[in-house]
């Protein structure tokens, strides 16, 4: 069920960003898709004309998100109405032209790692403390610590040394079992 939400998430949502490599590679596959219910609906007219009325929402969500990785809204998709040029202007932009880099007003950068084996998950009552649990990347060493620090300087090493009475566990990557 997880994978057909995220199957259906993937075509179907219009918002956040969506690389260029992912939209060229969701349009292959509405195209193969279509390719190959076009054979076996070629005499259902009814369910032909659902199933590319799907395809093209779904290719619409695509441009749609592929605009806002490009910083553009929905509305640059217009450009498909202007004859001859329009479309290849919108083509050229949205299937040649490189991402804007960084966040942008859409979401986050999509090329940019953002995997951080960290999760806090709360499950205890209101009012207590959450448990805090380190992960490393094969997720199965879960590992229960009393707080995470992510310094970027010296002093704050320092701070975060001053604040903690335990033992002390440096984590680089967290690639190792137990995270650390």
């Amino acid at each position: 069920m997880r994978r057909l939400s995220a199957w259906f998430s993937f075509f179907y949502a219009v918002e956040g960003r969506l690389r260029r490599r992912d939209f060229v590679l969701g349009l292959f596959a509405l195209g193969a898709l279509l390719g190959a219910l076009d054979g076996l609906l070629s005499t259902v007219l009814p369910a032909r004309t659902a199933v590319a009325a799907a395809a093209l929402a779904s290719a619409l969500c695509l441009a749609t998100r592929r605009c806002h990785d490009r910083g553009h809204s929905a509305w640059w998709l217009s450009w498909a109405a202007l004859p001859v040029i329009g479309p290849l202007w919108l083509g050229f932009d949205l299937l040649v032209r490189r991402s804007t880099e960084g966040d942008n007003q859409y979401g986050a950068d999509p090329t940019r790692s953002t995997v951080d084996y960290l999760t806090v998950e709360d499950r205890t009552a209101p009012g207590e403390r959450p448990s805090t649990h380190v992960d490393e990347v094969t997720r199965l060493h879960r590992t229960e610590v009393f707080a995470v620090a992510q310094p970027r300087s010296v002093q704050e090493v320092r701070d975060a040394l001053a604040r903690t009475h335990g033992p002390v566990s440096i984590g680089g990557g967290r690639f190792s079992m137990g995270g650390q």
